[in-house]
């Protein structure tokens, strides 16, 4: 009976550093795949040429985001790999096509980045990422273009080993952009900013 015991502590002592290391995302290696911006609140600003005022958006989603009005609210699907310890490498891509009686609306965006992780222990981890952002959308028959700096500082939470939910700040500016609309108008400059707090998934291996 003493050696079952001497065995299952041997066991458990040997095997708990190992359950904690498979429960960081931080290390060389992990492949991380994500749902990013699924949810949350984001604020943004609209500045159009030949427009004198600054249009302001406000939106707010539980698992949805209807009736987007910024290119940056769109959820994205990402993939990020670890070639060393803490540096990430990797991007986001995310699409959404809606038909409606009020007008069609299309919108696509790739998002390529860096980042930074770490694990405070084997629950909570920060991983500030940076990188630009490419998008398009199309409402009704009107074009608009833009390339964006995008910052992003989310909290990990994971509460089982390869899973972790995340939320943090993010910050979305756009370097340049244009709007086309019909004819006989010419295209113009169109540029947005947002910020806010969002709220996805990710899981490791």
């Amino acid at each position: 009976m003493k050696q079952l015991v001497s065995a299952l502590g041997l066991s458990i002592g040997l095997l708990t550093p190992a359950l904690a290391s498979a429960q960081e995302f931080d290390q060389k290696g992990n492949a991380i795949f994500s749902v990013d911006r699924l949810m949350g609140v984001t604020g943004t600003k609209r500045d159009e040429e030949f427009v004198p005022t600054t249009r302001d958006y406000t939106s707010i989603s539980f698992g949805w985001r209807g009736n987007l009005q910024a290119p940056f609210d769109i959820p994205r699907l990402s993939f990020d790999y670890l070639p060393i310890d803490h540096l990430s490498i990797g991007g986001s891509l995310g699409y959404v096509s809606v038909d409606s009686d009020g007008g069609d609306y299309e919108a696509f965006l790739i998002a390529p980045r860096v980042g930074y992780a770490y694990s405070f222990g084997r629950v909570v981890g920060i991983w500030p990422r940076g990188g630009f952002t490419y998008h398009t959308q199309s409402p009704g028959n009107v074009t608009e273009k833009g390339f964006a700096l995008s910052l992003e500082c989310p909290f990990t939470f994971s509460p089982a080993s390869h899973f972790a939910f995340h939320v943090g700040p993010t910050f979305d500016i756009d370097m340049f952009g244009s709007v086309k609309p019909p004819a006989p108008i010419d295209k113009h400059d169109l540029t947005y900013r947002s910020f806010g707090v969002n709220a996805g998934l990710l899981g490791w291996f």
